[in-house]
């Protein structure tokens, strides 16, 4: 399967649209994640390519999902995506 790397941006632009910076956890609290892993690596590599976007080594956070009826969980750095 495929991850589509433009509706991930656009779902980032849309929790953007009335703030200057929001973190991934926040966006999958609005748009949980429905793909799995590659999903939230998608969004890091997202967080990668712009300068606009930060990943705090200082702070973890935890994202979590349900795959097949089981509760996922992955601990990353925070992301934060600014505009």
């Amino acid at each position: 399967f495929e991850i589509d790397r433009e509706a991930l941006q656009v779902q980032i632009d849309d929790c953007l649209r009335d703030r200057d910076q929001v973190t991934l956890a926040e966006i999958v609290q609005k748009y949980p994640i429905a793909r799995g892993v590659a999903e939230v690596v998608t969004y890091l590599a997202i967080a990668t390519a712009s300068p606009a976007h930060l990943i705090n080594d200082q702070t973890r956070v935890e994202i979590q999902w349900r795959e097949n009826d089981v509760c996922r969980t992955v601990r990353l750095p925070q992301v934060i995506y600014g505009r």
